[in-house]
């Protein structure tokens, strides 16, 4: 759905959101006359907007000059915002005859109406009734004239401020936005004076640099864009819910085994409907993100691609005006709606997490005495003795039978033989195990002796000899629920990292690396320097100032390739092709030789000089033929293996 919201929804753009607003607001101050006694066939803009006007005049025009004029006073009068504070204001104004609004530095303040205007019956309410009533309806319909400008400039005057801006100005007469500072034009303007800007067009424009007011117009109008990005999220939205629908019904069909019409009375409705479920609302949580995820991307590839593409605006504008701020509030709803199970989910990650860390310290100190000992032998023992059943080959068995008869009478001569036979049988070691690790430090004890029992090495001196794992891995895990493998596993992984550690593995495969790099950057910058002249000593003056591609590519015409060395053809025997194949007829070492498809092919020759023997190898494409012509390309390479004709 995230793909699709780049094709179903449009832009945010300010000059297109004004001039659909203008459009939209002008049917809506037209068919508001309309309805409130306009008898005029098709009237414009200018007719509905004089006959408003004139049928509901409001009582804070009057103080039009106070709050900065024709330009400011709509955005600077609390009145005439069309929001809760102005609709307060304006009964206000009917009850106290007083005007709020804001000065020209953004400080709230507070106007006494002009004395004329309180003895207008038509402008201030004689009693409680006619106040409430021109505070309300007169304000509605005068706000609604006042939409798309005067009856002097009627579709292009001032208007109203928006919803987002009227808030705006009404939290800069706060005392913590009154201070609040923003850039503007390498200047620093207040947030009062920053929102004037707006309103008045100075701080926007559009791409021909025209004067670009954000008041109610444009704020319809971006209104209008952002309901283009709905329809995805909704599709998104039913696609999860539908999916989550489909699938708990047929899992609630078979939990309660329907067969037939009637069996439908068993299902539980609430194990299928879409509402109030954990699983449903992290589905909810994970598509909605996804979907953000997704939008934000190819926003930002399109904004990158368009915006390089233009040159006339910015990859970042582009950028956010193509976010689909709907998917983003539905996301942040979703976190919201699904901040408990994400607390929940983590805190069972972090014990979890905590959990898993237990035991993985090999260093950990603890509490081993005589009776820990004793169970630690005797599972020693049990590891032996099936080791020997398991062990096939006779002599490495009749070797280990004496080391662990040495071992059993060592420890033997170390215990009091007083207290009875000190090996347990494996009924009494896993009874004994399960007692000391339910006492007092069990924990640590149950972490020593798997330590104990991983650090095992009774044939350590034997380098023939090794201790098979299956006992502990299978029959140990089998037979107690103490120890378990996920614990070994861990130790295992722990004990194996830490000797890395001590023996410096880690830093010889870090210096290894470095010098491989080294290495590798070193070579490469060698080669890349003597290249050249490596190609000159071998192929001669036909590559001499060639270097880089030029060289690489003036290889094919320098000879070919060697054949591989088991496959040269030997001296005095059957020519063999770069396969292997025997071909031509037989050679001994001469000149010429008869090759696959006729002809006579340069072969094998041998030359003396000062008493050193030379023999060149033939190389592919050159056919000798009786002539030397054909072989003046390979002349270079012999020369440089000090052949000659």
């Amino acid at each position: 759905m995230g793909a699709l919201s780049v094709l179903w929804q449009k832009d945010l753009d300010l000059a297109d959101a004004r001039k659909l607003g203008s459009e939209k607001i002008e049917k809506i101050v037209i068919g508001a006359a309309q309805r409130v006694g306009l008898k005029k066939e098709n009237p414009s803009i200018a007719d509905a907007i004089r006959f408003l006007e004139d049928n509901f005049p409001f009582v804070g025009d009057k103080l039009t000059d106070v709050f900065g004029g024709g330009l400011q006073h709509h955005l600077r009068d609390f009145s005439h915002h069309p929001s809760p504070v102005g609709l307060v204001c304006s009964i206000l104004m009917q009850f106290t005859g007083k005007g709020f609004g804001t000065t020209t530095d953004g400080s709230f303040a507070i106007f006494d109406l002009p004395a004329e205007a309180l003895k207008d019956g038509r402008l201030f309410g004689r009693n409680a009734e006619e106040k409430f009533l021109y505070g309300t309806l007169n304000w509605v319909l005068h706000l609604i004239s006042d939409m798309a400008g005067s009856s002097s400039t009627p579709g292009a005057g001032t208007g109203i401020p928006g919803p987002i801006l009227s808030f705006l100005k009404e939290a800069s007469a706060l005392p913590f936005f009154r201070d609040m500072s923003i850039a503007y034009e390498d200047k620093v303007a207040t947030f009062s004076q920053w929102v004037s800007k707006a309103f008045n067009g100075t701080l926007l424009k559009d791409q021909d640099g025209n004067p670009l007011r954000f008041d109610l117009r444009t704020e319809v109008g971006l209104a209008s864009q952002v309901l283009t990005q709905v329809p995805a999220v909704l599709a998104n939205e039913c696609i999860v819910r539908g999916f989550y629908t489909i699938t708990r019904f047929i899992d609630e069909l078979r939990r309660a085994d329907v067969s037939s019409v009637k069996d439908l009375g068993r299902i539980n409705p609430s194990r299928f409907l879409p509402l109030n479920s954990r699983a449903l609302t992290r589905m909810l949580t994970v598509a909605s993100g996804s979907f953000v995820v997704i939008n934000t991307s190819i926003a930002a590839v399109r904004a990158a691609v368009d915006g390089a593409a233009s040159g006339e605006v910015g990859a970042v504008p582009l950028f956010f005006m193509r976010l689909n701020y709907v998917g983003i509030g539905r996301f942040a709803f979703a976190l919201w709606a699904d901040r408990s199970y994400i607390y929940e989910d983590v805190e069972q990650w972090w014990e979890r997490c905590q959990a898993s860390k237990m035991g993985t310290d090999v260093a950990v100190h603890a509490p081993m005495g005589e009776e820990v000992q004793r169970v630690v032998e005797s599972l020693r023992m049990l590891w032996l003795e099936d080791d020997c059943r398991r062990e096939k080959n006779d002599k490495r068995r009749e070797r280990k039978e004496v080391l662990i008869g040495a071992w059993v009478r060592r420890q033997r001569i170390a215990h009091d033989e007083s207290q009875g036979e000190y090996f347990l049988d494996a009924a009494d070691v896993y009874r004994n195990l399960e007692a000391v690790c339910a006492g007092e430090d069990g924990e640590l004890v149950r972490l020593a002796i798997a330590q104990q029992l991983l650090a095992f090495r009774p044939y350590a001196t034997e380098k023939k000899l090794s201790l098979s794992q299956t006992w502990l891995t299978d029959v140990f895990i089998a037979d107690q629920d103490v120890i378990d493998s996920e614990m070994l596993k861990r130790l295992k992984s722990a004990r194996a990292s830490y000797e890395r550690w001590l023996s410096g593995t880690y830093t010889k495969w870090a210096v290894g690396g470095a010098v491989a790099v080294a290495a590798t950057v070193a070579t490469g910058g060698v080669a890349a320097v003597a290249a050249p002249a490596i190609a000159t000593a071998l192929a001669g003056e036909a590559v001499v100032g060639l270097s880089g591609a030029a060289l690489t590519s003036a290889s094919p015409r320098l000879g070919g390739r060697w054949f591989p060395r088991r496959r040269r053809p030997r001296y005095g025997g059957w020519d063999r092709d770069h396969h292997g194949r025997r071909r031509g007829s037989w050679s001994d070492g001469g000149v010429e030789w008869s090759g696959p498809g006729g002809g006579v092919q340069q072969g094998l020759r041998r030359t003396s000089e000062a008493g050193v023997c030379r023999v060149a190898r033939p190389v592919f494409g050159a056919s000798r033929g009786g002539s030397d012509a054909s072989v003046e390309g390979h002349r270079g390479i012999e020369g440089a293996l000090g052949t000659s004709d």
